[in-house]
């Protein structure tokens, strides 16, 4: 966390001569402070006054006005956490923020003025801070340490954290009170970020956190509160993320009439209902990863024809981008990997001479004669791509070979959890004595496991697969056998292990099967292999300097049928909404949520983690005194509230600090109804509190 240091202050009292100051700091600041004089408002806070009550965060802003002939023009800033704004009532800190940048009006034709200066909640501010992994990769994150995480990076100072004591793992550890069941709770931090990489905000992710939960963050009185409006029983108050929790029962019921009215101005509104809620679940599916998603992208590092009687191959070499492609130079019988490719950029005699593979793309045609002329059979090029790896610099038996199990090319898809599906690797390989590696061989061979045996790497977090299953600490290291039609047909490709019978439409590939549920990062690499054939009846020997792999791909296909029948799901998301049996429906609008209970959906990096297994359905709810699937129960929530309307009252009450977002307010014009205060306006220097309060 950053360092401040405290640069203005503006004292003033309240109307009941409560003192107030309002402290500006500094990040980086270690001069004096200077004393202010603070203007007819000096310090008034809006709260948001969302009506929906389940929305996911309910933050403020707040404006700062002083008197003076300094335009202080310093606070003018471009960054939203340079200058940090607490403000004390009392001996208490009230308010945490940051002033907005390019966001203040003043006065410029009188002597002294009035500047007014926008400021916002210290947790507004995460609309403008990104999600950072919490390793050096991508991994299972827990909801409590993505919690904090935005806690610690609003740079708030946060003192006094509140989280309500609602959900546990089972019905006996909820009722043991020891279990933090947020520390079991995770997802995928592939969850965070799109296909291109690029994060989402640590507000959004907030947002998404308290949608999941049902709660809403709101930074109240200097505190920050996660609110589930349905629970009337305790919360546990945290100073820090390390800190034990003290227990904090529901504040008794207050009455307007005793904490006491700041004016006139009261206002009724009547909020309509609604009996249909839908609820999407925008899952982020693993899909299929391959070596040459972003092929067409790649930088260009150096192009070559190779010429073979008439025919020509143009081959350009490309900088891999995005996955694991690995070079060689060769000194004498010790490979050396390259460090840095771009070194080699406009030398393609070089680049062919590495070892090791490379993506490329290349065009074939012919020279042909006409009028007496030889020119190129085409106008224009046309790409195809492919990996080119070479193993040798030469077809001789006396060629020195990259070694065995040298790594050429590795994928890392991000962490998630794998079940109810097949994986399935797919390519085709031509393989070439060519010296130069420009072609691939025309000439039949006899079918051997010499040279059709290919390695290849496949692990699962700690699991790694030995070509018939996954063994937990194995290497991941295991061989594919190519198959080709003939011995004349020199395309080789992986063979299709999908049966008929099972059931993974559209699946198609070596099958690799999936037993249970596998966690974490998959990695899927494929390895050198020394290929020379001594065979008889042919040449002395058949010895590869390299191979060309094509459209190499590795992906996961979901088992048919498989999902939650009473939910709907087109793959990629899921719909969950109530039974509606009323003729006439008034339907709330879609809420849309990035991270959902598992059901049956394949591989997703939204999917909850409950410890070792998805959550579904077994979260325990002490609400409800019994688990219940986190979608399913905001549904449940919204309808039970908003199954008719519902009454909002605006009311000017004076300002201590005596009630909290959890707080149950009522009033003695309104029997047998209970309030939530919502939001509102503060005017610390009237004592005036303009509630918002919503019947629950």
């Amino acid at each position: 966390m950053s360092d401040y240091g405290l640069i203005y202050t503006i004292p003033f009292a309240a109307q009941d001569d409560t003192p107030c100051t309002v402290q500006v700091e500094k990040e980086g600041y270690t001069g004096s402070s200077t004393e202010l004089v603070a203007g007819e408002t000096p310090f008034t806070v809006e709260i948001g006054g969302e009506e929906f009550l389940y929305t996911p965060t309910r933050f403020s802003t707040a404006k700062l006005c002083v008197v003076g002939s300094d335009y202080l023009q310093e606070l003018f800033s471009t960054q939203y956490r340079q200058y940090r704004v607490l403000f004390k009532y009392g001996s208490n800190v009230v308010w945490r923020g940051f002033i907005k940048p390019e966001m203040y009006t003043q006065d410029y034709s009188s002597e002294t003025f009035g500047l007014e200066v926008e400021c916002q909640s210290a947790m507004s501010v995460l609309e403008y801070v990104d999600y950072t992994l919490s390793g050096a990769s991508v991994s299972f994150v827990s909801f409590w340490d993505l919690l904090w995480q935005c806690v610690e990076q609003s740079q708030g100072g946060y003192t006094e954290v509140y989280i309500p004591h609602v959900y546990g793992s089972s019905q006996q550890a909820y009722a043991g009170g020891e279990e933090n069941v947020l520390e079991s709770l995770t997802v995928s931090e592939q969850n965070f970020f799109d296909e291109d990489g690029k994060a989402m905000t640590l507000k959004e992710v907030l947002e998404e956190l308290c949608k999941f939960m049902n709660w809403t963050c709101a930074d109240w009185n200097g505190a920050l509160w996660f609110v589930d409006i349905d629970h009337a029983g305790a919360y546990r108050k945290y100073t820090s993320k390390s800190a034990s929790p003290s227990v904090v029962s529901l504040p008794q019921p207050l009455s307007v009439q005793d904490i006491g009215f700041a004016g006139t101005g009261h206002s009724l509104d009547i909020l309509g209902g609604y009996n249909k809620v839908t609820v999407k679940c925008s899952n982020y599916p693993v899909g299929e990863k391959s070596w040459s998603t972003d092929f067409e992208e790649l930088e260009e590092l150096g192009e070559e024809d190779f010429t073979k009687d008439n025919d020509v191959k143009h081959f350009v070499y490309l900088a891999p981008s995005g996955f694991v492609m690995k070079q060689y130079t060769r000194s004498g019988t010790t490979f050396s990997e390259v460090t840095d490719l771009s070194a080699y950029k406009g030398n393609p005699n070089a680049l062919n001479a590495l070892y090791g593979a490379i993506p490329a793309k290349y065009c074939d045609y012919q020279m042909e004669q006409v009028n007496g002329q030889w020119r190129p059979s085409i106008s224009n090029y046309s790409y195809s791509y492919e990996m080119r790896v070479r193993t040798a610099d030469n077809n001789s038996s006396s060629a020195v070979q990259l070694p065995d199990g040298m790594t050429l090319l590795e994928v890392h898809l991000p962490t998630a959890a794998y079940s109810n599906g097949i994986l399935c690797i797919n390519g085709t390989l031509e393989l070439s004595r060519e010296n130069e590696l420009g072609f691939p061989d025309d000439y039949a061979l006899p079918l051997h496991s010499r040279y059709q045996d290919r390695t290849f790497l496949l692990r699962i977090g700690d699991m790694g697969y030995n070509g018939t299953g996954f063994v937990k600490g194995h290497s991941g290291i295991f061989t594919i056998t190519l198959e080709r039609e003939s011995e004349e047909d020199m395309d080789f490709s992986i063979p299709n292990g999908k049966m008929l019978t099972d059931p993974y439409d559209g699946a198609e590939g070596y099958v690799v099967r999936l037993p249970g549920i596998l966690a974490g990062e998959l990695v899927f690499g494929v390895l050198s292999k020394h290929v020379w054939y001594n065979g008889s009846g042919l040449e002395e020997y058949v010895r590869e300097t390299g191979c060309f792999w094509k459209d190499l791909s590795i992906g996961f296909y979901k088992q048919n049928g498989t999902g939650d029948s009473s939910s709907q799901g087109n793959g990629y998301d899921r719909i969950y909404e109530n039974v509606i049996n009323d003729d006439y429906i008034n339907e709330l609008d879609e809420i849309e949520i990035k991270m959902s209970s598992y059901n049956d959906d394949g591989a997703c990096y939204s999917k909850v983690m409950l410890g070792d297994d998805f959550l579904t359905d077994n979260l325990y709810n002490s609400i409800l005194g019994k688990a219940k699937r986190p979608e399913e129960m905001l549904i449940t929530r919204i309808i039970n509230h908003y199954r008719h309307p519902n009454v909002k009252l605006t009311q000017p009450l004076d300002f201590a600090g005596q009630f909290s977002p959890v707080s149950r307010l009522n009033d003695i014009f309104m029997p047998g109804k209970a309030f939530i205060p919502t939001g509102g306006t503060i005017d610390f220097r009237r004592g005036k509190f303009e509630c918002v309060m919503i019947e629950i």
